[in-house]
């Protein structure tokens, strides 16, 4: 298990009709962000600490980074 951050890097703004600012931020802990199982993990961290559900941007992924940070 590995630890990730997952940050918005798009301008503020929406992202198919969910409201996002760039520098949102959550931290995951998963074996592999690659994964279906990772990106959900990643979409309920914003869900939970935002209220935000990144599900229904489609490819979500492209509008944040994601670093190993542990």
């Amino acid at each position: 298990m590995a630890l990730f951050r997952a940050t918005i890097t798009r301008a503020s703004g929406t992202i198919n009709g969910q409201r996002v600012e760039k520098g949102m931020s959550v931290e995951v802990v998963t074996n592999s962000i690659q994964t279906f199982e990772g990106k959900q993990k990643i979409a309920e961290a914003f869900k939970a600490k935002y209220g935000i559900d990144l599900t229904k941007t489609g490819s979500f992924t492209q509008y944040m980074t994601i670093q190993k940070i542990g």
